[in-house]
């Protein structure tokens, strides 16, 4: 099997559309990972095969997950999939910059939130790996521009092949503070 591309750009209304939907972006983070079979991915999202066999299409006919792998399981054939890229960045043309870039941000922090607070009434006794930090320092644009390479590599070091431990979500907002 090919090793996954570093990146690949979401460059149509379809494929941001298709990505954009909460269970298919946990598809296509699995995905990312290791190559899976659909119904393994039922198991480990506990929903319907059927709904991931819907999501697997959407995400394979714009792009952003292939077959990888066609394997006999019984009287059918098991499709294995793959995401295309380890990283998936949305062609700022496409949403248009200014409004549609802030929209983008917004829907994608509210999300994180979203999934924050699920975790948090979810959360077992004694178990809390969250770390929620807030800061407000001042920087120089060339401070600014490190921090946010630094943080993108620190991103990006992350194995997500690795096929141990708990999965955690990542969600890192560096704005304008405005007073």
């Amino acid at each position: 099997m090919s090793a996954l591309r570093p990146e690949h750009v979401i460059g149509t209304t379809a494929a941001l559309r298709a990505v954009s939907d909460d269970q298919r972006q946990r598809i296509l983070n699995l995905l990312v990972g290791a190559p899976l079979g659909a119904a393994e991915i039922a198991s480990r999202l506990r929903v319907a095969s059927t709904r991931v066999y819907y999501h697997l299409n959407l995400l394979e006919k714009n792009g952003l997950i292939r077959v990888v792998e066609e394997r006999p399981a019984g009287r059918r054939v098991e499709r294995i999939y793959r995401a295309v890229a380890r990283w998936f960045r949305v062609d700022p043309r496409l949403i248009g910059g200014g409004k549609g870039v802030a929209r983008a941000r917004r829907a994608i922090l509210a999300q994180a939130m979203d999934d924050f607070r699920k975790a948090l009434v979810q959360q077992r006794a004694g178990e809390d790996p969250t770390l929620v930090m807030r800061t407000f320092v001042r920087l120089r644009p060339a401070q600014i521009a490190r921090l946010r390479l630094q943080l993108l590599k620190a991103l990006q070091s992350l194995d997500p092949s690795q096929q141990e431990g708990e999965t955690m979500e990542i969600a890192i907002a560096l704005f304008p503070a405005r007073r």
